[in-house]
């Protein structure tokens, strides 16, 4: 049997009557040419079944042919219990391979052992561009300043470039449902601050306790932000909290919870108290829908779209590796949701 010779770009540029460069341009839309040469050229590939891999239009200039993602955690207990590493790691994995884009997944911690502290990927150049999930530290950004032709994207830190979720927007809103079930005397849980989404979310609780007069009722113990991962330590730590918060005289009706981790040691502590949660007191969490839906009871909770934080993340990066010269900072704000469970109701009499 004869074998079909693959459609090349170079056939398509040949039944346009164009170069390659502008076949090229046109099939990721490249405002270098006209809307209707664009077109044109398209309905042209299209009909010769010719259609460039994803992989292949990203990193079409570079040698290396893959991205890196690093990801900001001291080791792997610490990436698996994160509430917001672990799902948004499936969430990449499945992207990038729908849109057949190799990757390299690297663990990073700046220390003593790494005095360049940057990735082992990105020193050794071994990937095009990377995507850098949470906070690498100072230390990276300004080593990565050092490279600026080396293309990268942060999701949720404050960097040039960047994808985040609009942290402020929906924590009012959760707020906003908590306030309106009757709820005045609130707690608040949170995470480490060095990463600007939990210092975004512990300022708008302070700033709607404070607008709202939640904190005439608030005891100084009641809003703690814990610098330890999410692990067994920091499950224990919380718990401790918890049970010194709840335990006491003229407790909280609410805790909202900056995590999935918290929340469910906060919950623990409450049911061992006898408190029926949703009824003697609510709690909110903050994480994936799968995971405030299978969480007895089912949590009222902040819900990140990882899927358009990573498709955005990607889109972003592929840009800078397309035209590093014409892509300026930019910040890209993501909306998140609100998934209500049995875990809130009204405020007990």
């Amino acid at each position: 049997m004869k074998s079909v010779k693959a459609v090349t770009v170079k056939d398509v540029a040949k039944a346009a009557g164009v170069s390659q460069a502008a076949v090229s341009m046109a099939l990721r839309g490249s405002k270098e040419i006209s809307a209707k040469r664009i077109e044109q050229i398209q309905k042209i590939a299209q009909k010769l079944n010719y259609y460039p891999q994803a992989a292949g239009q990203l990193l079409r200039s570079k040698r290396n042919n893959q991205i890196g993602v690093v990801i900001s955690a001291p080791d792997t207990d610490s990436m698996a219990h994160s509430g917001f590493q672990s799902p948004l790691l499936g969430v990449m994995a499945a992207v990038c391979y729908k849109e057949q884009i190799a990757y390299q997944l690297e663990m990073h911690h700046c220390d003593s052992s790494n005095p360049s502290n940057l990735p082992h990927q990105i020193a050794a150049n071994m990937v095009d561009g990377a995507i850098l999930i949470g906070d690498v530290g100072q230390e990276m950004y300004d080593a990565l300043a050092k490279r600026p032709t080396f293309p990268w994207v942060s999701i949720n830190e404050p960097t040039p470039y960047s994808v985040f979720m609009d942290i402020t927007g929906v924590t009012d809103r959760l707020l906003d449902h908590i306030h309106e079930l009757g709820h005045r005397r609130v707690a608040y849980v949170g995470g480490p601050n060095r990463f600007l989404e939990h210092r975004l979310a512990m300022q708008t609780f302070e700033r709607y306790s404070h607008t709202h007069q939640w904190d005439k009722h608030q005891k100084s113990d009641w809003t703690h932000c814990f610098e330890s991962q999410e692990n067994e330590s920091h499950a224990a730590q919380v718990q401790q909290w918890a049970l010194k918060v709840l335990g006491s005289d003229n407790r909280p009706s609410a805790v909202v919870c900056h995590g999935d981790p918290q929340a469910r040691s906060v919950a623990h502590v409450a049911a061992g108290l006898g408190l029926v949660i949703g009824k003697d007191l609510s709690i909110t969490s903050w994480g994936s829908r799968v995971d405030a839906m299978k969480t007895w009871p089912n949590m009222t909770a902040v819900v990140y779209d990882h899927e358009q934080l990573v498709v955005a993340a990607l889109d972003m990066l592929k840009r800078r590796i397309r035209d590093p010269e014409t892509i300026k900072p930019h910040v890209q704000i993501v909306n998140a949701s609100l998934y209500f469970g049995s875990s809130t109701g009204p405020v007990s009499s």
